[in-house]
């Protein structure tokens, strides 16, 4: 991070920043982080209703863990949030002994729904903003291609895992006959399940409900920033910086999308009108609260989790023999 605020300061008003920097309180800054904690005990309570629906046995503090370890590994690699994805499915398959063909299908549930959730949003707020903005159509064009690319790129995907006419593709992967059926096996039974989601409206309804304020959550974030900073743009507007950002932070070029986010966020700001500088110290807030704070929550909590398991196994080799 400070990395990034010494690139910022090259081409920013440096004075500026850090007046809009200070600007935030410290209880507003301490919301922030209290939302962020909401929304990883709600995602957790998905994960659990999710495999509630699956029949998987879960609890919330080993999902609250499962969870906290996935963001730390696709936190530090560019990945687009498979590398976090794939150490939920192993822990699922660890802790709680599920099949690996059970880990993916709650793992994919969950990640599609949250998907949807999340291109209801962000497609509302970029409606939002190419008919209700004055910005220059260059930008316009920017914002609606770059939604445009994730809509097919979310939906190109769904296409491969749901489609039942592309099993020759999977066949076509030059791995061992073995491997090549147990991973058609993994895909046919997330296909079922989803299926099954999608015809059970009540439990889609309310999986999809959650998401979208799971997602609404984060536009509350930056909305509660940007006010402290005085940002004069209204909740839209912020919501849809947001949702955009994070958007291209999820093309797999740095770990955990670091600088594209504030670069994105830097850029619609500026559109919309607001100074370099406050859209700079707005970025990097936003940023602490949404990406380093849950960061370094997850680094901690497996720090203190490692050391514990350290100091028990030595305390139970160390102990005298009763013998």
């Amino acid at each position: 991070m400070l990395g990034i605020i010494i690139i910022i300061g090259r081409w920013v008003d440096w004075q500026g920043f850090v007046y809009t920097f200070n600007q935030i309180s410290l209880p507003r800054l301490i919301l922030a982080c209290l939302l962020q904690l909401i929304t990883l005990g709600l995602i957790s309570f998905q994960w659990i209703k999710m495999g509630q629906y699956l029949n998987l046995r879960i609890c919330f503090w080993k999902m609250l863990d499962i969870n906290l370890t996935g963001t730390f590994v696709e936190s530090i690699t560019p990945s687009v949030k498979a590398g976090g994805e794939a150490t939920k499915a192993m822990m699922l398959c660890s802790q709680f002994k599920h099949s690996i063909s059970e880990a993916v299908s709650l793992v994919g549930l969950q990640k599609t729904i949250s998907s949807i959730g999340f291109m209801i949003m962000s497609g509302m707020s970029v409606l939002w903003f190419l008919l209700f903005t004055g910005i220059p159509m260059a930008d316009k064009k920017i914002v609606g291609g770059t939604f445009i690319l994730f809509v097919l790129f979310i939906t190109t995907l769904l296409w491969l895992l749901m489609s039942s006419e592309i099993h020759w593709l999977w066949a076509k992967i030059p791995i061992k006959q073995e491997k090549q059926l147990k991973l058609m096996q993994i895909v046919n039974e997330f296909q079922g399940n989803f299926r099954n989601a999608l015809r059970d409206r009540r439990f889609f309804a309310i999986q999809l409900m959650l998401s979208l304020g799971i997602w609404s959550l984060f536009a509350v974030k930056a909305y509660l920033i940007g006010q402290a900073l005085g940002l004069e743009i209204g909740f839209f507007a912020i919501a849809l910086t947001t949702y955009i950002s994070y958007m291209v932070a999820m093309v797999p070029l740095t770990p955990g999308g670091i600088g594209t986010f504030e670069g994105m966020a830097i850029l619609l700001m500026g559109s919309l009108g607001v100074p370099t500088a406050k859209a700079a110290a707005f970025a990097l807030i936003l940023r602490f609260v949404t990406f380093w704070f849950v960061f370094l929550l997850s680094a901690l909590y497996l720090l203190i989790k490692n050391a514990i398991k350290i100091i028990t196994k030595n305390s139970t080799t160390d102990a005298p023999s009763p013998y």
